[in-house]
Formats: structure tokens, C-alpha cells, sequence
């Protein structure tokens, strides 16, 4: 990633779809343009999809930003290049944003697009958001309302308010999901070491169903609690879709979903393959380890606060490698130190303490 005649230029073929939000969000806060191309290159679906073009059409009509591609034409499903200009001068912020996919689209990645322009603007919009709260390869809705606010964000503000409610559940492939969500903040990021956060956290275990809940999976999930000595007590929703067009009765959805120092999510699950998640999380969760979801995730608010951000991950990831050459690429004052050991790698951030 390199600045050309006041564009930063970004290769979109690794990282997925964080590197779009990242970069979208930047641009606004920032006013910095940006060209990316070969957008999604590694994914068998490439270039923009549904969920990226709501997220950067919604930018681009709130805030008065342009967006095309490379040779100038309108942005749309499948588009591999990206040129986004935000608009110059200041910006009136409205009451409410609306993000809505016809589809499955997650919600939760709709609500990490607007996240970090949230908590830097006063009154924030409230978000209306409609696609799918539990969707493949996406973290379900109750990462970013629960898990990642209340355990992660609030070690960067204490003292934030998040106001989040999932009015209607929706699946993959007929989506159909509906929620607001709101954060409220007077704080200013500040940085924060990792490596006491396990300590902090407790751990939470839900269990979700499309249609009524599966004994032998809610018995294999409980006896994997009490084996491993948790105090955490298992949340079961079953029947969760409202809707019968939007249920695909000869493959029930189920969701388990594992929260707490690192974060776990996997779908069709089976009484069989349960300890195996249940591994992996202890995994990611070794003591003053982040797992490398949640570590992407909050480059951005380490690089945007002031102060130093310490954590420790096992690997460094395609996703945690594009995440830090972005805020590269945005924010020249970020330094950005990855040191690699034998069986994990460091990541110190000196935050910029950015200001709009």
C-alpha cells in the first residue's frame, strides 16, 4: 500500500471484506481518498458483494462521499475496483443510518463497518439494520452488540452505552433479520495491554436453533461445561425464526456460539464435533493470548487511541496483516511493532490519539 497523487492505494486481495470497511471508514474520518483493486481476489465469489456495496453505498449517501470504479462507472455486486472520495469540508451526522440487505448479509459486519465512526462523533446515528444475524464465515449479531463491546471496546472506554436489540433472527440464505443498535461514548480511546484482559473476562455459551432445540446437542454442550470446570451457564433460543418461508425445515440451522477472553462461533453443529470447538476456544484463549479474530478487529481502535495497545496472538493472520497496512496507509503517525517468537507473535501499537 502506497499514496499516489493523494490517493492511498490499496491492494483488496487480501484480508476479505475488512479491508473495504476498514479502509471506507478511515477515508471518512481521515479525508483521505483511496483506490483499491483486485477487491477480494482470493475468494471464489470476487469483487464486491451485496454487503460491501450497502455498507459503502450507505457512506457514500450519508456523508456526501463518491464511489466508483477505476473506469469510472457506478459501483455494483461484483465490481473489483473501488475509487472512494469522501467529501470535502464538514458533514452534518444524522439521527439514524439504515443498512439494509434483501439477503443474508450480516448484520454484524454492517454494525463493525460504523463502529469506530461511532464512538468518534457526538450523537452518533442509531443504526436500523436488516439482512441476517447468524450467517456463515461472519460472526453472529451478539459478537458485536455483547461480546466485542462489552468485553473488548470497553477496555479501550470504560464508559461506554451500547443500546442493541435484535428485533427478528434470520439465517442463510433467506436472511429476514432485524436490529438497532446505538453506542454512546463522551470518552476518547485510550490504549490498553492485552495481556491482563483474560483475567477480566468470564465466559458465556449460547446455543441457537432455527426450529426446536436438539437434546443431544444441548447435553454434549453442557457436558463439556462442567468438564472443563466453566461457571458459565448455557443460553438456549430455539425456534428463532418467525417466519416459515425463511426456515429450511430439512436443514435446521443451529449455532453455537462461545464467548469470553477469545471468541468461538460454528454453525451446523454436532453433538460429535462439539468438544473439538470447544478445544479451540481453549486454544485461542490461553492466558494473555487474544484469538486472532478479535485481534483484527481492534487494530483500528488501537491505531485511532492514545496511548499504547499490547496483545499476543498465536499466529499473525492474512486478516491482522492487511488490518495493520491499512491504519499504515491512513495513519503515517501509527507505529505499528510485530515481533515474532517461537509459538506466538507481539503486536505493540502507539496509537495516534486521532481527532476528527
Amino acid at each position: 500500500m502506497e499514496a499516489n497523487e493523494g490517493y492511498v492505494k490499496i491492494d483488496g486481495g487480501e484480508g476479505g471484506g475488512q479491508i473495504l470497511r476498514n479502509s471506507v471508514v478511515l477515508s471518512i474520518l481521515t479525508g483521505t481518498p483511496f483506490v483499491m483493486t483486485d477487491i477480494r481476489k482470493t475468494r471464489p465469489n470476487q469483487g464486491l458483494a451485496k454487503q460491501h456495496l450497502t455498507v459503502v453505498n450507505t457512506f457514500t449517501r450519508t456523508f456526501r462521499a463518491t464511489a466508483s470504479t477505476i473506469e469510472g462507472d457506478n459501483i455494483a455486486v461484483g465490481s473489483k475496483t473501488l475509487v472512494f472520495e469522501p467529501a470535502e469540508g464538514e458533514y452534518s451526522v444524522p439521527d439514524r443510518c439504515d443498512l439494509k440487505s434483501n439477503s443474508a448479509s450480516s448484520i454484524a459486519l454492517m454494525i463493525q463497518s460504523f463502529l469506530p465512526f461511532m464512538v468518534f462523533v457526538e450523537n452518533p446515528p442509531t443504526l436500523e439494520l436488516q439482512g441476517g444475524s447468524i450467517v456463515s464465515f461472519s460472526p453472529p449479531f451478539s459478537f458485536f452488540s455483547d461480546f466485542f463491546i462489552n468485553s473488548v471496546l470497553k477496555m479501550f472506554l470504560e464508559d461506554v452505552t451500547v443500546k442493541s436489540t435484535l428485533h427478528r433472527h434470520g439465517f442463510y440464505p433467506r436472511g429476514g433479520a432485524r436490529a438497532s443498535f446505538s453506542v454512546e461514548t463522551a470518552e476518547k480511546l485510550k490504549g490498553f495491554d492485552f495481556h491482563i484482559f483474560n483475567k477480566q473476562i468470564t465466559k458465556n455459551v449460547n446455543l441457537y436453533f432455527s426450529l426446536a432445540s436438539d437434546t443431544a446437542i444441548v447435553e454434549a454442550v453442557r457436558a463439556e461445561i462442567e468438564n472443563r470446570g466453566w461457571e458459565a451457564e448455557l443460553q438456549i433460543q430455539d425456534n428463532i425464526v418467525r417466519n416459515p418461508k425463511r426456515i429450511d425445515r430439512k436443514k435446521p440451522t443451529v449455532c453455537l456460539e462461545i464467548s469470553g477472553p477469545a471468541y468461538k462461533a460454528a454453525l451446523g453443529v454436532s453433538p460429535e464435533c462439539i468438544p473439538a470447538l470447544f478445544d479451540e476456544f481453549d486454544a485461542a484463549a490461553n492466558d494473555g493470548f487474544l484469538d486472532v479474530n478479535t485481534a483484527d478487529n481492534i487494530i483500528m481502535y488501537a491505531a485511532l487511541a492514545a496511548g499504547t495497545t499490547r496483545f499476543s496472538v498465536v499466529r499473525i493472520t492474512n486478516h491482522i496483516r492487511t488490518a495493520i497496512l491499512t491504519v499504515e496507509a491512513f495513519l503515517p503517525n501509527v507505529e505499528v511493532q510485530v515481533e515474532q517468537l517461537d509459538d506466538h507473535a507481539v503486536i505493540v501499537i502507539n496509537g495516534c490519539a486521532f481527532r476528527q
